[in-house]
């Protein structure tokens, strides 16, 4: 059996497939694929893994002898679902592998908006303190985030474990209620709600067609002008037009962004804009710890020989 990994150069130079390889399968790995060579680069192979290359329902019908696509990642935003379900492909993911990652990029940067982190090294690269008068410079805000209150938008895994270190950090803790009504949260509030009362916003759900742009002007215009947003689950679920507009015309405090709706962003992306007060931007980085990295592939290889055995696991569209 085949066995194709069409994005594997994602997970960055050096990193070892060994573990995959170990499998009883006639592997290919490929660094990366263009979407007119997804069809050309899989159409040998039963089993197929992708990170953020896109399997459209044109792609799909394009692989008969496909039988299986493992998402190296939580999301399955780069899968259309439906199309997998009708031509009886299985498709699994990988879920909980970087809890503590994620988690360690969000609260960075909840503490690097507070203290205005990057503007003081940026003005210490420039010889500002240099020139001082008193032995410090304080042309920036900076503010104490015990006693704030944080959104939380996502209530899954990482959402809460970012609660418990905020708490721990002696911060308020409000949650987005879900939207479908199923597995409620006690003392879950409106989005409205949660976004008005927070210091601090910070979103950790899927990307889906009830998420996309969920954050827009309105939803922006209803923070304090004193408020943050960040954002490390997907891009999409923030309008970017409307976060640029906020972030220019002072609408909120700042925003920090480990995700763009396209990556890597074109070089006129608005948000990659120098001139835009109080933004932070990293290029999707909050997945990737080496740990994390090491834990995908080992629930990557779980999921492949479940499915070899006929016991799929981690699945997210079961076979007709």
């Amino acid at each position: 059996m085949r066995a194709v990994f069409v994005d594997a150069g994602t997970f960055g130079e050096g990193c070892s497939f060994d573990i995959l390889e170990k499998l009883p399968l006639e592997w290919r790995f490929f660094d990366k694929s263009a979407p007119e060579e997804i069809v050309e680069h899989t159409k040998d192979a039963e089993i197929a893994l992708t990170n953020k290359a896109v399997f459209s329902k044109e792609i799909i019908r394009a692989l008969p002898r496909l039988k299986m696509i493992c998402v190296t990642a939580t999301g399955v935003d780069c899968v259309d679902l439906a199309a997998a379900r009708e031509a009886d492909i299985v498709v699994c993911n990988v879920t909980d592998y970087s809890k503590g990652t994620v988690t360690q990029l969000t609260i960075l940067f909840l503490l690097a908006l507070a203290n205005s982190f990057y503007s003081y090294i940026e003005d210490v690269k420039k010889g500002c303190w240099q020139k001082q008068s008193q032995f410090c410079f304080l042309n920036y805000p900076i503010k104490e985030v015990r006693g704030k209150t944080l959104g939380i938008l996502g209530y899954g895994n990482l959402g809460q474990e970012v609660e418990r270190v905020a708490v721990a950090l002696g911060m308020q803790v409000l949650v987005v209620e879900r939207k479908s009504g199923k597995h409620p949260i006690p003392g879950a509030l409106s989005l409205q709600e949660v976004l008005k009362r927070s210091d601090f916003f910070t979103i950790h759900t899927p990307l889906t067609p009830e998420t996309k742009n969920l954050i827009g002007k309105e939803e922006l215009g209803l923070m304090k002008k004193t408020a943050y947003v960040i954002n490390v689950s997907r891009g999409g679920i923030i309008d970017e037009e409307a976060l640029v507009e906020a972030l220019r015309n002072h609408e909120i405090a700042g925003a920090a962004l480990d995700v763009l709706t396209k990556e890597p962003p074109l070089p006129n992306h608005p948000l990659l804009d120098p001139s835009i007060p109080n933004l932070l931007l990293t290029p999707h980085i909050g997945w990737a710890s080496s740990e994390a990295r090491l834990t995908i592939l080992e629930i990557t290889r779980d999921n492949v020989q479940a499915y070899l055995e006929g016991t799929p696991k981690n699945q997210v569209t079961v076979k007709r």
